[in-house]
């Protein structure tokens, strides 16, 4: 059966800089692709008894049952802390906009860009300057950290990008 490949889980910061967490997650994420490989014949087929199919062995110890309820409840934590999967949106915009979680935007003739009006701790933006012309952008009512804090970033020179990311915990955006 040939082994289908799932695109990579996006570890939260919080995690990755526990080394012990970290490990955890890689572990887990290598396990839940083995288990999804387990019970997907290679014709897309779902197997219904995986132990009594293939004697699936999850090498821990414990059933399937009990790694799916533990699953379970570490998605649940996982989805408090942000998005796994991040696939950030092209616009290209030459008109006053405000920007949506997730937006790479292209922003031309000196258009004004809000940043999200209500972004929670997960909330990025990038914004390109495609034209040379002078783009601003808004904290739209947060403010914008670079050297101290301000409510607008101006970008002049084409081709520039600035990727914002939003601290619920500062209350403000910040230029990665």
């Amino acid at each position: 059966m040939p082994e289908i490949n799932l695109p990579p889980l996006r570890i939260p910061r919080s995690i990755e800089s526990n080394k012990d967490q970290r490990d955890y997650f890689y572990q887990l994420q290598r396990t839940v692709y083995d288990l999804f490989n387990a019970i997907v014949s290679g014709d897309g087929t779902v197997i219904e008894d995986i132990e009594a199919e293939i004697g699936f062995d999850t090498g821990s110890g414990k059933s399937i049952d009990q790694l799916s309820a533990e699953f379970a409840t570490i998605g649940d934590e996982l989805r408090a802390k942000g998005p796994l999967f991040v696939q950030f949106r092209p616009v290209t915009k030459n008109t006053n906009y405000t920007a949506l979680d997730f937006d790479y935007i292209e922003a031309e003739k000196g258009v004004r860009v809000s940043l999200p009006e209500y972004p929670d701790q997960a909330s990025e933006v990038i914004i390109a300057n495609g034209d040379g012309t002078a783009i601003k952008v808004l904290g739209n009512g947060r403010k914008i950290k670079v050297s101290g804090l301000t409510n607008e970033v101006v970008m002049r020179n084409a081709g520039t990008s600035l990727h914002f990311q939003y601290f619920a915990e500062r209350g403000y955006w910040r230029i990665r």
